[in-house]
């Protein structure tokens, strides 16, 4: 037999089998986000398409965290959707908090701090002579918690504090935990909803953000946990996951970065001698900087988040999640790479990320 031929038939299976091999690898990182993205939307055009909206009328609904920003804006859009409104502030005094008492006459406005027990304790006692123990209205209880309550933090892990890693948790996913089993009761006995803010970041883990995500991951799971309790009871629990709107609340303003600022100023003098000399007061202020610099890229209306909240909060087929785009542009890339992060091995993901400035 011709050598040639021999050899060019040995460089053909040789290519086909290099080939398979790529083809095999490869295909299911292009193929997996396509059909997954394909599946997505069409569950999301069929469920808005045949869902109804539950009749607001008498039903109440609790939000925390309504001072400013996404909780303020929430319970101004449910009490215009026909909901009454608890609103829960850290400080009912606040500008927030009375301008909610002025724009409408369906907001109640109630202190609480979700970090302390007796708070939660105080509303849960109030709501219930309210809308739970007399079954005055046609559903009786509770018919939702939005647990909104959260601020924001950026530093790398080894400057972060321990007492930081704590009041992020503290807030974002104890507070949660306390405030959603304080109103279960009343929930379940309206057979309501439970809606919890979570993040792109409680998808996917950045840089300079440990203390946050790890908040934000705790509450994904606790969310889940929670859903698959309750859908015996016939209570529904959905994820609000925005995208970057930090410019449209009050997470990156100007007083917000100036705290931020200070407890990272803190944290990093706090730290050893050898974490302050490897990382530099220069990579300190970059961070805070590029904080502040991302607010051009934020989308400016909290209206997207709004209307996925009041979504769960009355629609007969509410979401388990609520992926909600933010930035000026036709891709959020902090969703993006968060639904791509299950499907993509990690040196992959970790490259890109690099790329992408995440």
């Amino acid at each position: 037999m011709n050598c040639q031929f021999v050899s060019a038939v040995f460089r053909v299976g040789l290519a086909l089998a290099v080939a398979t091999v790529l083809w095999s690898v490869f295909l299911p990182v292009v193929l997996l986000p396509l059909i997954v993205g394909t599946a997505y939307c069409v569950n999301a055009y069929f469920t808005a398409k045949y869902a109804t909206r539950e009749d607001p009328a008498g039903k109440f609904v609790l939000i925390t965290g309504c001072d400013s920003g996404i909780g303020y804006e929430t319970a101004l859009a449910a009490s215009k959707s026909g909901l009454k409104v608890f609103a829960c502030c850290l400080d009912s005094t606040s500008s927030g908090a009375c301008g909610l008492q002025e724009r409408s006459s369906n907001v109640q406005v109630l202190q609480m701090d979700v970090t302390k027990t007796e708070d939660v304790e105080a509303a849960v006692n109030h709501v219930t002579k309210v809308c739970g123990s007399q079954g005055v209205f046609s559903l009786p209880g509770l018919w939702a918690v939005v647990n909104n309550a959260g601020f924001n933090y950026v530093a790398p892990l080894e400057v972060t504090s321990m007492e930081t890693f704590q009041r992020l948790a503290d807030v974002m996913l104890f507070g949660t935990v306390r405030v959603t089993k304080g109103f279960l009761p009343l929930i379940r006995k309206a057979k309501g909803r439970v809606v919890t803010m979570s993040s792109d970041r409680g998808m996917l883990s950045c840089r300079n953000s440990a203390a946050y995500c790890i908040a934000k991951h705790g509450i994904e799971s606790f969310s889940d946990v929670l859903r698959l309790e309750m859908a015996d009871f016939e209570v529904s629990v959905s994820i609000i996951q925005p995208g970057h709107f930090g410019a449209a609340t009050n997470i990156i303003n100007d007083k917000a970065v100036e705290v931020m600022r200070a407890t990272i100023e803190r944290d990093f003098h706090q730290a050893g001698n050898d974490v302050q000399k490897v990382y530099g007061q220069k990579s300190i202020d970059k961070v805070v900087e590029t904080c502040v610099a991302s607010r051009m890229s934020s989308a400016r209306d909290l209206q997207p988040v709004t209307d996925a909240i009041l979504d769960a909060i009355l629609s007969s087929k509410p979401a388990t999640r609520y992926p909600v785009h933010g930035m000026q542009g036709y891709l959020d890339w902090g969703i993006v790479l968060g639904h791509l992060r299950p499907m993509m091995p990690d040196r992959l993901m970790d490259r890109t990320m690099k790329i992408m400035h995440f």
